[in-house]
């Protein structure tokens, strides 16, 4: 049916993309948050 090279790579596909998912879950939402925000200089910046 499928070779086994396939079928391995298939399977560690899988297995990296559940860690990317979990490492997801696991990020503090202030650091998610911040990663959506602008980026301001510090030599420029504004009070607002």
């Amino acid at each position: 049916m499928f070779g086994r090279r396939i079928a391995l790579r298939n399977l560690l596909e899988l297995v990296c993309a559940l860690c990317f998912v979990v490492a997801l879950a696991l990020v503090p939402l202030a650091d998610l948050t911040a990663l959506g925000k602008p980026r301001r200089s510090c030599c420029c910046s504004v009070p607002p």
